[in-house]
C-alpha cells in the first residue's frame, strides 16, 4: 500500500508543478498500456497497425516529456522504441 500513496503523492507533485509533463506522461503511459493489452489478449486477431499505433503515441509523448524533464536515458529509450515503431507501422501498411 506504501507503493500506491507514494505514486499518488509523486502525481500530485506532478500536477501542481507543471501539468504538460503530466499530460504527456499520462498519455504515453496509457497508450502504451493500451498496445500492450491489444497485443496480449487478441494476439493473432488484432490489427498490429492499430497497436504500433498505440506504442507511437506513448513512445512519443513520453520521448517529450523525458525532454521536458531533462532525463537523457529515458529519453533515449523512448527514441529507440519510437524508430522500432516507425518500422513496424511501415511493414503493417
Amino acid at each position: 500500500m506504501r507503493m500506491f500513496s507514494r505514486i499518488s503523492e509523486q502525481w500530485k507533485k506532478d500536477w501542481t508543478e507543471n501539468r504538460t509533463i503530466f499530460w504527456f506522461e499520462m498519455i504515453g503511459t496509457l497508450s502504451s498500456i493500451t498496445a500492450s493489452v491489444l497485443i496480449s489478449v487478441w494476439p493473432g486477431s488484432i490489427n498490429l497497425f492499430w497497436v504500433f499505433i498505440f506504442w507511437m503515441i506513448g513512445s512519443l509523448s513520453l520521448v517529450a516529456s523525458s525532454y521536458m524533464r531533462s532525463t537523457a536515458w529515458p529519453m533515449l529509450l523512448m527514441l529507440v522504441y519510437t524508430v522500432f515503431n516507425l518500422i513496424g507501422l511501415y511493414n503493417t501498411i
